[in-house]
């Protein structure tokens, strides 16, 4: 079962998506896989099952084993035999931790009976619920204001029951008493998409701290009714705003720091896919407001606005590919703009098409979701992009691969603008 690249990367995945559909006019969100019986059922239950998650004081392999099963139950309703169970329990014991490299290899997988892959499911659910029980451990004992914020989010990102509201309410308090503006962020992407109560309080308290933070006005237009005036004065603000100051690769890199094996097994590969499944943590609204806002609103001065945040957003190095397919979506659509910016639209497509090509090489489109396959590899990979920004990566692979068949670099600009 491969999840891992929705896992990894969802929005860079689905950048050929919106692109398609803001074409028509549509509203658009980032495609989320979804959740199975597997390595994302933790995630995909989240509100499901009845009752609030509490790390257990210690491992005990039949509170796990409830708690997987009640995410089993919750996404799918097959019954889980007694002897699955206790071979999915067997595979706790770090003596046997090593094995599972060679249990999941893929000659032995591509042989395996459908219910050896729902005990290899439910095994792996039970090691992501460790390493969930583990490194929240550690971040309540290190104390500080940045460490408790980021044990409230995998507290809520683990969670198996209670609305989205009371999971994210722990850390929704923790942020309107913080001065951090990444701690903010954080608990904006947990409290605002989709929105719930509590965000607009958030919102005010993070604007107060920072007034023309990107991130903060960007959750703030989501809120806002289309075609109003205060929609209209967002969006002049937005177009002024000052770039966040990476929140998301922040937090990416702060929970990769986290205690990790040493050595690939189970617990190596259960670790890392947790970090897949968070490293948008702290990332502002994963939709296409910004251009439906700018295509939708002909007034004068939204037009005005919209060009100044388009060609923001497109001098912005830290900004996400995303973000560069808005700033190009937005551009076209300006009068008298056209030209300069499908030449910008064949840059981004570029670079669209060499973060497929660097996902495959670093093995996070082809790994599946319980290999140990490539785990140093796609954890490098991780920290590559959370350390220098996508874009900056991903164009980087792009005039590397041009360089063969015609000139690249155009402009002394960090952005390099490829054409055909």
């Amino acid at each position: 079962m491969r999840v891992l690249a929705g896992l990894v990367l969802v929005a860079i995945l689905g950048a050929a998506v919106w692109w398609q559909a803001a074409g028509e006019g549509a509203t658009v969100s980032v495609p989320v896989p979804a959740a199975t019986h597997s390595a994302a059922s933790i995630a995909g239950a989240a509100s499901a099952a009845p009752g609030p998650w509490k790390p257990a004081a210690s491992n005990d392999p039949w509170a796990l084993l409830s708690r997987a099963e009640a995410a089993a139950d919750a996404v799918e309703s097959r019954p889980l035999p007694a002897e699955l169970q206790k071979k999915a329990l067997a595979w706790l014991d770090p003596a046997r931790d090593a094995a599972w490299c060679d249990h999941v290899l893929p000659a032995q997988r591509a042989s395996a009976q459908a219910s050896e892959e729902l005990g290899d499911e439910l095994t792996l659910e039970l090691a992501l619920q460790q390493v969930f029980i583990r490194w929240i451990k550690v971040l309540r004992q290190r104390g500080d204001g940045r460490a408790l914020a980021a044990a409230d989010y995998l507290q809520a990102h683990a969670s198996l029951g209670g609305g989205a509201a009371t999971q994210s309410e722990p850390l929704l308090q923790r942020a309107l008493n913080s001065q951090d503006g990444h701690v903010l962020a954080l608990a904006a992407h947990l409290s605002c998409q989709p929105v719930q109560v509590g965000c607009q309080g958030l919102l005010s308290r993070w604007l107060q701290l920072e007034p023309r933070n990107e991130m903060a006005l960007s959750w703030q237009l989501d809120l806002l009714p289309p075609g109003s005036s205060e929609r209209l004065a967002a969006l002049n603000r937005l177009a002024d705003a000052q770039p966040d100051v990476g929140s998301q690769g922040v937090w990416a890199e702060y929970f990769s720091s986290l205690p990790r094996s040493s050595s690939a097994g189970l617990r190596q590969m259960a670790e890392q896919s947790v970090l897949e499944s968070v490293h948008w943590a702290g990332s502002g609204p994963q939709s296409l407001t910004w251009v439906m806002a700018c295509r939708k609103d002909k007034r004068p001065a939204a037009e005005t606005a919209c060009a100044k945040l388009a060609e923001r957003l497109w001098q912005n190095e830290r900004a996400t590919l995303m973000e560069k397919v808005q700033a190009v979506l937005i551009g076209k659509s300006q009068a008298g703009a056209e030209l300069q910016w499908s030449q910008r639209e064949r840059t981004v497509k570029a670079v669209q098409a060499a973060s497929a090509r660097g996902h495959e090489e670093a093995g996070a489109d082809s790994a599946s979701a319980i290999s140990c396959a490539g785990l140093v590899a796609r954890h490098e990979w991780q920290q590559k992009l959370a350390r220098e920004g996508e874009w900056r990566v991903f164009s980087q692979l792009a005039a590397q691969t041009s360089q063969a068949a015609q000139p690249v670099l155009r402009s002394p600009a960090a952005i390099p603008l490829i054409d055909k």
